[in-house]
């Protein structure tokens, strides 16, 4: 077997152009230190309400981990929503949750806006259960969230897995169509684009060294 050394989403783009360290401004209104998506989003953002604002970036666009991941624009939160819920409290959760499902409509939205071929696309993704305990754990998850948080989740049985995944290996899974994917370098690449039109400046190969108060 092959193995792929390469990172394969930034095969599939070109890096956007980018100046020079050497034309730094001498102000600036806002430093965006990294162009990943955080930092490409928020000077796109702040370029479009006139703000003056450069992203200083110590490597290409994208170059970690906004390009070097599934692709997959997911609801929810890492941990289990029980767990999240003992921990913080039903209020502080349903903000986040709130939060990661509008966060997939920005990036939905950010796409349309801009024109960004990134084969952005409402999937939905797929939790599968390696064990019966977390099968188990499927049908209360669901029903919590859809009683806080009024949102669905679909229940799938192992005796209907092979309809959906072409096999019966795993215990059962749960389905949110609300989910999304895409290519994330595109996107990255797409954001950059988006965030020059605006009129932020962008830099890569711009490490920030240090920071001091005037």
């Amino acid at each position: 077997m092959v193995i792929k050394e390469k990172n394969y989403w930034l095969e599939t783009v070109t890096t956007p152009p980018a100046q020079s360290a050497r034309d730094l401004p001498d102000s600036i209104d806002v430093v965006v230190v990294g162009g990943g998506f955080c930092g490409l989003s928020a000077a796109r953002t702040l370029a479009k309400r006139g703000v003056k604002v450069a992203v200083l970036e110590a490597e290409t666009f994208g170059w970690g981990a906004s390009s070097r991941n599934g692709g997959m624009v997911l609801t929810g939160m890492k941990l289990p929503v029980p767990t999240l819920i003992k921990r913080y409290g039903s209020p502080a959760v349903r903000k986040m949750y709130a939060a990661s499902l509008e966060s997939i409509d920005c990036v939905e939205q950010i796409v349309r806006e801009e024109n960004i071929g990134c084969n952005f696309s409402r999937c939905g993704h797929l939790e599968m259960a390696c064990k019966q305990a977390h099968f188990d754990g499927y049908e209360e998850s669901a029903a919590l969230i859809k009683g806080e948080f009024n949102h669905e989740l679909r229940i799938i049985p192992k005796n209907e897995l092979r309809r959906e995944i072409g096999s019966d290996i795993y215990f059962g899974g749960m389905i949110d169509e609300t989910s999304a994917g895409l290519n994330p370098a595109r996107y990255v690449a797409g954001l950059a684009l988006a965030a020059q039109r605006a009129g932020a400046c962008l830099y890569h190969h711009t490490p920030v060294t240090s920071i001091k108060r005037s």
